[in-house]
């Protein structure tokens, strides 16, 4: 038997007693969030419950790599449900939005923080780049998410973002083949 929190629990249980506290912790943090803060998001909620279960406060949740796959889950799923949304047609109409915007967001991003580390940060330029990338990258779940939540998706912001976001999640693709190309060898070159 393992400790959760100050429960015992066997350990083909843990997983679930771990589920019921990340759904509790929702259910309280998530409302209080969006009625007692002004513009407050459930994303926000959903931070603050799992900051509060988890290993850093109350410790209902010790093993942080256990709950990992529930949230990979919930972007996968968070993600399909995106894709039924989305036609070819509508693909169609937002190609300049995703080519020109999208294209324009992560290149003028990754130049400009591949520079600043350059300069003010001394980094060589591989890892620069490789910073460069990372940062020039929203996290699609989360802001649709909020897109959704503030009924703005279907406006022309969210339209313009959500291209930027689906530009994004191609982009990544190519930057994650080119992370072995960049990154330094084990004796230190480049």
């Amino acid at each position: 038997m393992e400790k959760v929190g100050h429960i015992h629990v066997h350990e083909g249980e843990k997983g679930v007693v771990e589920a019921i506290w990340l759904l509790c912790s929702s259910i309280i943090c998530v409302p209080l969030v969006v009625k007692l803060i002004p513009g407050g998001s459930a994303v926000l909620g959903y931070l603050l419950g799992g900051a509060i279960v988890g290993p850093h406060a109350l410790g209902l949740i010790q093993d942080v790599q256990s709950v990992k796959h529930l949230a990979e889950l919930g972007v996968v799923f968070l993600l399909f449900n995106i894709g039924l949304e989305l036609s070819i047609d509508r693909l169609q109409s937002m190609a300049k939005y995703v080519f020109g915007m999208g294209s324009a967001q992560v290149v003028l991003s990754l130049v400009a923080v591949a520079a600043f580390a350059t300069q003010l940060a001394a980094l060589s330029t591989s890892s620069a780049i490789i910073l460069g990338g990372a940062l020039a990258m929203s996290s699609t779940a989360v802001a649709i998410q909020v897109l959704e939540d503030r009924k703005e998706m279907g406006s022309r912001h969210g339209r313009a973002t959500f291209s930027v976001l689906l530009f994004q999640d191609l982009a990544v693709v190519v930057l994650l083949m080119l992370i072995p190309l960049l990154a330094p060898s084990p004796d230190g070159s480049s």
